[in-house]
């Protein structure tokens, strides 16, 4: 059995993985735009929250994420 995911997100890695789990024997594809799998579950801030939506520079994201200092931001109420 062969199969195609479009989007290597949370939900397409887990889709890829499940595929895997029942059926070993599956070649299970993974299309994705970005140049690696899982960007926005990486700095989703530990599955806290997505916070990626319309922000162009990922390393301040990062560093509010991790220090709490983005939970204070009045933007994200």
């Amino acid at each position: 059995m062969r199969e195609g995911i479009i989007g290597g997100g949370a939900a397409g890695m887990m889709c890829a993985a499940t595929i895997n789990e029942n059926n070993p024997a599956a070649e299970v594809f993974l299309i994705e735009k970005n140049d690696s799998l899982g960007n926005k579950v990486i700095i989703s801030g530990g599955g806290r929250c997505n916070v990626t939506t319309g922000i162009e520079e990922v390393k301040p994201v990062l560093k509010k994420a991790f220090s709490g200092e983005l939970w204070e931001c009045p933007n994200y109420y």
